[in-house]
């Protein structure tokens, strides 16, 4: 179920992207990540050792590495931004 959950990093990334403005949302991505999710959940449905606590802990820890990603591309690629 970690594996799922790791993999879950790039549909974060993207969202967090087009917050940021950095991406396009389009239906289509919308329809493809749609049928991502519930492809997945369908596949992990049965866990039998499924604990709140641990998803929970594990979607922030996600959401913190995606923010900061998202947030080093949005800092790398701005023309206005000196570094030095």
């Amino acid at each position: 179920f970690l594996q799922f959950m790791k993999q879950g990093n790039v549909i974060i990334v993207f969202f967090l992207s087009v917050a940021a403005g950095l991406q396009v949302l389009t239906r289509l991505r919308v329809a493809l990540i749609f049928w991502i999710i519930t492809s997945s959940s369908m596949a992990v449905s049965g866990d039998l050792h499924f604990m709140w606590i641990g998803f929970g802990l594990q979607l922030l820890s996600q959401l913190a590495e995606c923010t900061r990603n998202v947030l080093g591309e949005s800092l790398l690629s701005g023309a206005d931004v000196k570094l030095d």
